[in-house]
């Protein structure tokens, strides 16, 4: 399953490249036939229902770390905001890969158990990501496509 959304939320910015990051990964994994959830169809409960069935996920948007409040950490889909407690409730189904190509996705933080680290990376993992890949800063659109296509 390829997420895609190019131009975030109200009030982000637009992410330029995001349609030839998706567009060169619907090419190399043709024969994998992705599903592509672009744009308006890329919705929260849409990606949600997605997550259930699919084996290989790649997010192309804005995401953010909440440091404060490290549960409220989020990706930004096309109608609103994937947080960490929607994220949780997914029912627990092995993925092989997740990819997040989004600003401070793999950034975690302490939870109120010394030992145990919140974030979109650990939440995937705890839904049965048998690996996920995000970010530790914010990133340039550009960046975030090369490395997508790159890996």
């Amino acid at each position: 399953m390829i997420v895609s959304t190019a131009s975030g939320v109200a009030g982000s910015t637009v992410l330029p490249f995001v349609e030839r990051e998706v567009a060169e990964l619907q090419r190399r994994l043709a024969q994998l036939r992705p599903r592509l959830l672009a744009e308006a169809e890329a919705g929260v409960v849409r990606v949600l229902n997605g997550l259930e069935t699919a084996d290989l996920v790649h997010i192309a948007s804005h995401g953010h770390f909440d440091r404060e409040s490290p549960d409220q950490s989020c990706l930004y889909l096309a109608d609103g905001r994937l947080s960490l407690d929607r994220l949780k409730s997914v029912f627990p189904h092995r993925m092989r890969l997740v990819f997040l190509s989004c600003c401070e996705s793999g950034v975690a933080g302490r939870s109120s158990i010394p030992d145990e680290f919140v974030g979109l990376l650990p939440s995937l993992l705890q839904c049965g990501a048998e690996a996920a890949i995000g970010t530790l800063w914010p990133v340039y659109d550009d960046a975030a496509m090369l490395c997508a296509v790159r890996f």
